[in-house]
């Protein structure tokens, strides 16, 4: 094995994993959010008959 026997992962190294992940992926989901808002109103103003939603 390459680990030494004595490592393990204690709470602050796993903390510190979720701490990083979070920072990496919320972002992404939150951009990912707003882009699938953004398109689904899109894909709404599209298929609506009337011109009352657009701007004029």
């Amino acid at each position: 094995m390459m680990f030494n026997p004595d490592m393990n992962d204690d709470v602050l190294s796993l903390s510190m994993f979720w701490a990083g992940l979070l920072m990496v992926f919320t972002p992404l989901i939150a951009a990912a959010a707003v882009i699938l808002v953004w398109w689904r109103g899109q894909r709404k103003a599209a298929s609506s008959p009337n011109d009352s939603t657009k701007a004029k």
